[in-house]
């Protein structure tokens, strides 16, 4: 399984990051479906979601328990996703965006300080990368030599 590591904080169970950021980690994955805590749900709903959710620059992803808001309005029933960007906040159920159709190809967003980030490059990529590169630096070293 892919690894998505994204720019955030992690905030009790879920994790607090930049919308476009998100967004933009989740745009440039290859895998069809997203794993965020213990949820599975579409990477093209999921992403077309955010892009569409207003309020805020920042978002918050938590798990729910199906606790009812303080107002009892929204509340969601049973284990769910719940986002919070600015004054709207949603839930999402598991498999939300997931079809028949939809290919088996998962991956792990995980959360990490800026500073902790690595490269979100997986092994096909990795590998493709390095024999670009190997020609150049084996005809560098004859020429050295």
């Amino acid at each position: 399984m892919d690894q998505l590591n994204i720019v955030g904080k992690r905030s009790g169970d879920g994790f607090v990051a930049h919308k476009a950021m998100l967004v933009n980690a989740l745009s440039r994955a290859l895998a069809d479906r997203v794993m965020l805590m213990d949820f599975t749900i579409g990477r093209k709903g999921f992403v077309g979601y955010l892009k569409a959710l207003g309020g805020s620059n920042i978002v918050k992803v938590t798990p729910s328990n199906g606790s009812a808001s303080p107002s009892g309005e929204g509340q969601a029933t049973g284990k769910r996703l719940k986002v919070t960007c600015g004054a709207n906040i949603s839930y999402l159920a598991d498999s939300e965006w997931i079809g028949d159709k939809t290919p088996l190809t998962p991956c792990d967003v995980r959360a990490s300080p800026n500073n902790a980030v690595k490269p979100n490059i997986g092994s096909l990529e990795l590998a493709e990368a390095l024999n670009r590169v190997l020609p150049l630096l084996q005809k560098m070293m004859t020429d050295l030599f």
